[in-house]
């Protein structure tokens, strides 16, 4: 997406100065002497804005960061609960192959 963006941005930035505007005598309507003066008394606000996009992104990252640990984690317990669910089968078919003979048990569970 960042290398979109490096792309799209300059020819994007471009196109918006040289928009022509019908309501104004100016042709540019992103390059007039109201603009230049908003811009040049506001940049505190350019810097909130990086600052509030900075912010956006890092929570995007955390929360993708959180969603892959935590499907890590599902995995994990999944995997242990399958490899749990076959021990148990194999515990229950070694009593019951071993019912009825009383030293065998005990000398297949120490193995």
């Amino acid at each position: 997406i960042g290398a979109v963006a490096t792309l799209v941005y300059p020819s994007m930035a471009q196109w918006l100065v040289h928009l022509p505007s019908s309501t104004y005598e100016d042709s540019n309507l992103l390059l007039n002497d109201q603009v230049l003066t908003v811009l040049s008394n506001d940049l505190s606000q350019y810097v909130q804005n990086i600052l509030t996009t900075c912010a956006l992104l890092f929570g995007i990252l955390v929360g993708q960061t959180y969603y892959f640990m935590y499907q890590q984690q599902e995995f994990i317990f999944y995997a242990l609960f399958s490899e749990v669910t076959e021990a148990k089968s194999l515990l229950e078919q070694i009593s019951l192959m071993t019912y009825g003979r009383p030293g065998l048990y005990p000398s297949l569970l120490s193995r």
